[in-house]
């Protein structure tokens, strides 16, 4: 059976020259290319790359004779190479950015060095770091979904630090710190409106101006800031008017002059109708309204009642010395 040494790095023809060595012993390039059947320039080929591979070597002298390593030294010396091969192969392979490419390259290594521990520890490995990062995208991107911009940027930092050559890694951070930077625009637009509204609720419209000029320094041009800012300006203009009805109702009020104090109020309310004050003051009116009506309806029920009992005339009892009574019976 021929000796088949191309499973360890060697070609076919070092293969076959290595056997012509070890059955003939040391031999001139000439006489090994007789011996093997090849043409002198095939032979000197293989030669030196026997010599190159550690598996022969060059006796002084000339002609220039050719003697083998022993199989044990050749056995010995292609563990050693075969063990640095693995340990480089692994590095090379770990440093493989992407992930499925690096698991098939370890697979396809696995078929040629089917026995290697070192690399079936590496495949695992491989897979398992490829489905925590597969597990790390489906959260950033599951976060995205949920408008959680901030916890989908916190993975992708995550991945970067892990995964620096993730391929579009760098894209899809700027994408989500884009949306996380819109989304914290839009709450604090939010804040700035909720908080002019409460402003022009309570009547303090000059505050509620001096807070629409801070938010159009964030927003300007914004429609919508404007238009609140223009509503607060005029409630600004008409709040002397205001006041004075205000302050109308409420002497009609202490007054008990209720439809008075609603008409005032019902002014106050033209002026601005969100002005919680001026709601609050009409209902305290109406009610007083609904007093005056109510006490002015007991008045009239008393003296209606009153009026009646006047009216009644009580009946007489028969009188028992009247004609024809008792007394003129006996007689």
């Amino acid at each position: 059976m021929a000796l088949d040494l191309t499973s360890f790095g060697f070609t076919p023809t070092e293969s076959l020259v290595y056997e012509v060595l070890l059955k003939h012993g040391p031999g001139t390039g000439y006489a090994i290319a007789r011996s093997a059947g090849l043409a002198r320039a095939n032979a000197y080929s293989a030669l030196e790359g026997l010599v190159s591979k550690g598996a022969a070597r060059v006796e002084t002298g000339r002609p220039r004779r050719y003697r083998p390593e022993g199989p044990a030294s050749l056995i010995a010396r292609i563990s050693s190479n075969h063990g640095t091969a693995v340990e480089q192969l692994s590095a090379e392979l770990e440093r493989v950015p992407d992930l499925d490419y690096r698991i098939e390259a370890i697979q396809h290594a696995l078929s040629r060095y089917p026995t290697e521990s070192q690399l079936s520890q590496l495949l695992r490995n491989a897979q398992a770091t490829r489905d925590f990062f597969t597990g790390l995208v489906a959260e950033a991107r599951q976060e995205e979904m949920h408008e959680r911009y901030l916890e989908s940027l916190k993975r992708w930092n995550v991945i970067r630090i892990l995964f620096p050559a993730m391929p579009g890694l760098g894209d899809e951070i700027h994408r989500v710190e884009a949306l996380t930077h819109t989304q914290a625009r839009i709450k604090r637009r939010a804040e700035f409106v909720e908080a002019i509204s409460r402003l022009c609720s309570t009547g303090e419209y000059a505050r509620a101006v001096y807070q629409c000029i801070n938010a159009l320094a964030e927003y300007p041009n914004d429609l919508g800031l404007l238009a609140l800012k223009k509503s607060a300006e005029e409630k600004v203009r008409h709040s002397t008017e205001l006041q004075q009805f205000i302050s109308e109702g409420l002497t009609f009020l202490r007054g008990r002059e209720a439809d008075a104090a609603l008409e005032a109020f019902a002014k106050a309310r033209i002026l601005d109708q969100n002005n919680l004050q001026v709601r609050y003051l009409l209902g305290i009116a109406l009610v007083e309204k609904a007093r005056s009506l109510i006490c002015a309806g007991a008045a009239t029920t008393k003296i209606f009642t009153s009026a009646s009992g006047q009216m009644t005339v009580p009946m007489s009892r028969p009188s028992s010395t009247a004609p024809g009574g008792a007394a003129a019976k006996s007689r």
